[in-house]
């Protein structure tokens, strides 16, 4: 029997050794008495009573804001911050234990720790800013971010902050494969039949986007109109990128180039090039195709080749500054 009239409680049958009354009033004289019921009668226990504090004090906290990014790097220290607003009647008191609490799963220590200590008091009613260094997980993958205040070995309590699924990537890591110029010579790339007619090694200084030779490329002749790379095992990457530099010259619209990669099998056709959408004559242009491992097969025996479209009659594309990059990790496993 429990309630704030002696004369007149409210009764609730019990088998358990534990009674939850619910929400109280602060500054409230409460009575409550257990009456023992079996086959012989009913036992009346004593009364007993107690009051409340005028004001309760009760833990609580609000989520405000926080600053987490949402991709990081294998192993690398992050700073974060999240802030809180103790909207319960109680202080945050340092020596009372209140600390900021990992969640999702409630103690897990993804982050380095599981627990933050306040650095001060916080009064109800304030805002505070949890600002710390966590260590980002060592293996690829998604990770949630999550916390809540709590009192040590008193209870959890308040909003949980808002969850972040945070992307873990490794850093990714470059290799040049190759760096062509063709200063000296096709630096392993191949003239389309080897003659040397539609495709040579063009002494033409203003032509050239570096130094004084650049690989001129012409006509509409198929393998014969390409230049091609030499083979690259590129088996173990993620990521491949050419980077060139190119000029038109006397190309007609909607002549130009296009871009092709051999995967082991067959050449695939990765980009298109044409004067009046992607070029005009007479000035040099940086381009730069990517290739990714999810989308395209990576064997042991890559090739690249810039092959012209256009007509003839003078009407040339000058490749220079060829750096073909392959890249490994910055992604989630």
């Amino acid at each position: 029997m429990f309630g704030t009239d002696a004369a007149n409680l409210e009764t609730s049958t019990q088998s358990g050794t534990s009674f939850d009354p619910g929400t109280l009033n602060a500054g409230t004289t409460y009575y409550w008495q257990i009456n023992e019921i079996n086959s012989a009668g009913t036992s009346n226990g004593p009364l007993w009573s107690f009051t409340t504090e005028e004001v309760m004090l009760v833990n609580g906290a609000t989520f405000v804001s926080q600053y987490v990014p949402t991709s990081m790097n294998i192993g690398e220290t992050v700073s974060i911050s999240v802030t809180l607003n103790n909207a319960g009647t109680s202080s945050w008191r340092v020596v009372d234990g209140y600390k900021l609490g990992s969640q999702n799963a409630q103690g897990n220590t993804t982050w380095g720790f599981n627990r933050l200590a306040l650095t001060e008091d916080v009064a109800p009613g304030a805002n505070h800013t949890f600002h710390f260094d966590v260590t980002v997980p060592s293996t690829a993958g998604t990770y949630e971010f999550q916390w809540r205040m709590l009192q040590e070995n008193v209870q959890w309590f308040g909003d949980y902050t808002t969850n972040v699924s945070v992307d873990v990537t490794s850093e990714p890591v470059e290799t040049i494969l190759s760096e062509s110029y063709f200063e000296t010579d096709m630096d392993g790339w191949i003239d389309g039949d080897g003659s040397g007619g539609l495709v040579k090694r063009q002494l033409y200084s203003s032509r050239a986007a570096e130094g004084d030779y650049s690989i001129k490329i012409k006509d509409n002749a198929g393998d014969s109109s390409a230049m091609t790379s030499p083979s690259y095992d590129i088996s173990s990457y993620d990521q491949i990128t050419i980077d060139y530099q190119y000029y038109a010259h006397n190309q007609s619209s909607g002549d130009g180039y296009f871009v092709q990669y051999y995967d082991g099998s067959v050449w695939q056709t990765i980009a298109t090039y044409a004067e009046g959408t992607d070029f005009v004559n007479g000035q040099f242009y940086s381009q730069s195709d990517t290739l990714e491992s999810s989308s395209y097969s990576f064997p042991t025996d890559a090739k690249f080749r810039m092959v012209s479209n256009g007509g003839g009659g003078g009407r040339h594309i000058y490749i220079d500054a060829v750096i073909i990059t392959a890249t490994t990790g910055g992604a989630t496993q």
